[in-house]
């Protein structure tokens, strides 16, 4: 199982429990990496290192081009965030690849994975354990969340936002003309 973040590395995006998390997952066919730089990198890595999670790996913020290649090779995106984040935009790109979400119930996050997401109850790092260790025994539900991620992103796809803006504005037009 391939798990992945892209993001700033900082204390509200909670990576530091996925660590934690990772740390009572008793299977090294779980890899992990981390993509992204921020004020937490060294203390997460310190982590890694004291757990002796030999399966995660770190890598410098990149280009979109190369985190493509990140987003294609992984099996699920985590965002375990600590506060309510109103809209992750590497929720949207790891839809958009097909990969199913695992965030937080207080986030905007968890709205926009909607059914392609694993919702944490809370920031507890059993919580993360407990949804990698289902998921890991359960790729058929892995795979169907798939699906349900390359269909939740269209929701968010440009050309679609804006033809909704453009039917939105029009009736908003003839209403307005209407009652002139």
């Amino acid at each position: 199982l391939h798990v992945l973040y892209t993001g700033r590395l900082m204390y509200d995006k909670g990576i530091d429990l996925l660590i934690h998390a990772l740390a009572h997952i008793s299977s090294p066919n779980i890899i992990t990496h981390i993509v992204g730089e921020g004020p937490q990198k060294k203390y997460i890595q310190f982590l890694a290192k004291k757990y002796g999670l030999q399966h995660v790996f770190f890598h410098d913020w990149t280009d979109q081009e190369t985190l493509r290649a990140f987003y294609q090779h992984a099996d699920i995106f985590i965002h375990p965030c600590r506060w309510p984040e109103p809209f992750g935009r590497t929720i949207v790109e790891a839809m958009l690849h097909g990969l199913p979400i695992i965030t937080t119930a207080h986030s905007g996050s968890a709205w926009v994975a909607g059914k392609a997401g694993y919702i944490l109850p809370n920031t507890n790092p059993r919580a993360i354990t407990k949804i990698l260790t289902e998921i890991y025994s359960d790729k058929e539900t892995l795979r169907k969340k798939s699906v349900d991620a390359k269909e939740r992103a269209k929701i968010f796809n440009p050309e679609t936002q804006l033809s909704d803006l453009e039917v939105f504005l029009k009736n908003l037009i003839s209403t307005t003309t209407t009652k002139n």
